[in-house]
């Protein structure tokens, strides 16, 4: 029998009105480098600051609250080619966007290199779920080899089999994109468009789930 991550913890509440079960608002994944422009074959380590958001926050000012919080699940790539300083920045960018969340937030954590594990459930952003978050983050070693259907069909259990459910839910996808599960058969990442046929199915099961797909990248 399959395993369900039926798991996760009941959603904090705030001041404001409680948050709908089901919404169209989708989460927002801002990125912002220390440099606008690069030369196209330099080759450059560069900063760059993750930041995570629902569309309510845009509005919040004052005394005002935003209406719900956001579901977030990050899928890290642990394996063995992220390791040196791509491991390390992955860390600082999880750590950095953990910062931007609040109590009304969630955040789940699932690893992956040649198979995938999920370190945390679904847990508010309290300090006893910061505490457990930055744990595991600041304990992600690089090995192994890349299987990133396999962590993202993780997230997108872990979405659908929510009892309860933020307005907002996304799952942001840290890789380098060097995948080596490429075997022939039904799981092969085959082109098609430039894209990957079953990462683009996973991302569309992602959507029906009421999740959006995001990802960032380490190059070097």
């Amino acid at each position: 029998e399959a395993q369900r991550f039926d798991d996760d913890e009941v959603i904090a509440q705030t001041a404001s009105a409680a948050a709908p079960e089901t919404s169209s608002a989708e989460m927002i994944i801002s990125i912002q480098g220390e440099h606008q422009a690069v030369a196209d074959e330099s080759d450059q380590k560069l900063t760059a600051i993750v930041s995570v958001r629902s569309p309510d926050a845009d509005a919040a000012s004052g005394t005002q609250e935003r209406k719900g919080g956001v579901d977030l699940i990050a899928v890290l790539d642990v394996s063995g080619s992220m390791g040196g300083d791509k491991i390390s920045h992955l860390r600082q960018t999880l750590l950095a966007a953990l910062a931007l969340l609040g109590p009304a937030d969630r955040l789940s954590i699932i690893k992956f290199n040649s198979s995938a594990e999920r370190l945390t459930p679904l847990t508010c952003i309290s300090d006893a779920g910061r505490a457990a978050a930055q744990s595991a983050i600041l304990s992600l070693q690089a090995g192994g080899g890349t299987a990133i259907a396999s962590g993202l069909e993780l997230a997108v259990k872990v979405v659908a089999d929510r009892r309860h459910r933020n307005p907002v839910c996304g799952i942001l996808l840290l890789t380098d994109g060097q995948d080596s599960q490429r075997s022939p058969g039904p799981r092969a990442l085959g082109a098609v468009g430039g894209a990957s046929v079953p990462l683009l199915a996973l991302a569309a099961q992602a959507r029906a789930a009421g999740a959006k797909v995001s990802c960032l990248g380490y190059g070097g």
